[in-house]
């Protein structure tokens, strides 16, 4: 299998690209299972902070509830690829891919648990991207590398 991707981990946000790429090989499939139970993906939430410090706390509210209108929304799904987490959206493909694939992670996204927006995060993507792109690669274990990467990820963030 030298020189093919036989799958990799990405999000909805790259549908359209994905599909361009790899056109009818391109699909949407559940995580495997592990020692803990079922594949559960990080969800990317979105959201808004309002600083409780602002000189008008209420426009910011304003601004924030409006952004999560259902109309925009709609075009958060359409346009972004976001996943709706409100009910009355119709998440259809973004970007004009494929709607199997938007189907795909809608159903993903029921199995998954929200992403912590905590700093010591912003040192997970670097060690576990490198990783996934390089395990099988090098020879590497899956267990191995996974070690390796939270190692890496420990240390940046001084633990």
């Amino acid at each position: 299998m030298a020189g093919k991707i036989a799958g990799f981990i990405d999000g909805p946000w790259q549908s359209a690209n994905l599909e361009k790429a790899l056109g009818s090989k391109l699909a949407v499939a559940p995580g495997p299972s592990g020692p803990g139970g079922g594949f559960g993906p990080l969800v990317e939430p979105d959201g808004y902070y309002i600083n409780a410090n602002a000189a008008d706390t209420n426009l910011a509210t304003q601004f924030a509830l409006q952004m999560d209108s259902q109309a925009n929304e709609q075009i958060f799904a359409d346009k972004g690829g976001h996943i709706p987490a409100i009910n009355g959206i119709t998440y259809t493909a973004p970007n004009n891919a494929n709607p199997a694939i938007s189907q795909g992670f809608a159903n993903a996204y029921k199995t998954g648990f929200a992403r912590p927006t905590v700093k010591q995060l912003d040192n997970y993507w670097t060690p576990f991207g490198k990783r996934a792109r390089r395990g099988d690669r090098q020879g590497t274990a899956p267990a191995s590398a996974v070690a390796t990467a939270c190692q890496q990820m420990d240390k940046a963030n001084g633990f």
